[in-house]
């Protein structure tokens, strides 16, 4: 395995590329120097926002042939999954009009640079000057989607086809919509923007795969995919992106941000799973599944 390191990025290369499968981690960032100075939040309370420790989950997938790409920077001070337009006026000073598009996610402050954390929390004393976010995605968006451009094209020229992964984690509480049992909650949502970025037996044997690993899958209900899954999921085009969404409540206790018990467990579950899905193009297994 290389790798390559900016302030950005850090991409993993696997000594032997045979699995078009790549893993992106984009809220998994947590280098919150960049912040410290300019937030009115202690770091804790900016963590609330980060995929914990889900990168983790997928370290050793170059072992298995894939691509891993994850981010530096927290989701905090820029938000690769979402459009670069998705700006927000309530916290950008001079925001000329012609340059952003408003969005649900920016209305509630989640924009591609958020204006609040976990709970409504506001990240600034203040608003931001249009140079300072114009430098955040000069710097940070966009030479970070330039690379998964990159490394999806050479997956593609190689290989023909290509499948994304979008790995992020979500609180418990985003699952309060479901009438069911704490017990019968899901631990894993898998979307594909209601079967628009993924084929459909790819997608299947996606779920399969967690089912048997003794998982509860839900199917883009709440997430059913972000930008990053709208944007470059193409399945016409052989690029397939799921996204996968892990229940933090399996591996952490969320109020303090720490580890619970089960962390190592899961995440050895994990690295099986990450072995399966990087295996997932087969067409041996997708016959076999087809055929089931």
């Amino acid at each position: 395995m290389t790798y390559e390191k900016n302030k950005c990025y850090q991409l993993k290369i696997p000594n032997e590329h045979y699995s078009p499968v790549i893993f992106n981690c984009p809220h998994s960032g947590r280098d919150y120097s960049m912040l410290n100075e300019q937030s009115v939040l202690n770091q804790n309370e900016l963590r609330s926002s980060e995929d914990f420790f889900i990168d983790s989950f997928f370290e050793n997938v170059t072992d298995y042939g894939c691509f891993f790409l994850n981010a530096k920077f927290p989701r905090a001070f820029v938000d690769l999954n979402r459009s670069h337009k998705e700006l927000d006026p309530k916290l950008i000073f001079s925001l000329p009009k012609s340059t952003y598009n408003s969005s649900k996610k920016v209305i509630s402050g989640l924009g591609v640079i958020p204006r609040v954390v976990g709970e409504g929390r506001n990240i600034y004393g203040k608003k931001l000057d249009f140079s300072e976010v114009q430098l955040r995605l000069k710097n940070f968006y966009f030479p970070y989607h330039i690379k998964l451009k990159d490394i999806i094209n050479i997956n593609l020229s190689k290989f023909g086809e290509v499948l994304i992964f979008d790995c992020h984690s979500m609180p418990h509480n985003s699952l309060s919509n479901f009438t069911c049992d704490e017990k019968d909650k899901p631990d894993i949502v898998l979307g594909n923007c209601y079967g628009g970025t993924c084929k459909k037996e790819i997608f299947e044997l996606t779920k399969k795969i967690f089912v048997e690993k003794g998982f509860k899958v839900s199917l883009n209900i709440p997430f059913c995919g972000g930008f990053i899954t709208k944007n470059y999921g193409k399945p016409k085009k052989n690029i397939n992106c799921i996204q996968i969404e892990i229940n933090r409540k399996l591996y952490m206790d969320e109020r303090r941000q720490i580890k619970n018990n089960d962390f190592e467990k899961i995440k050895n579950i994990f690295y099986t799973i990450s072995l399966e899905l990087s295996e997932i193009l087969n067409l041996k297994k997708l016959t076999y599944f087809a055929a089931e």
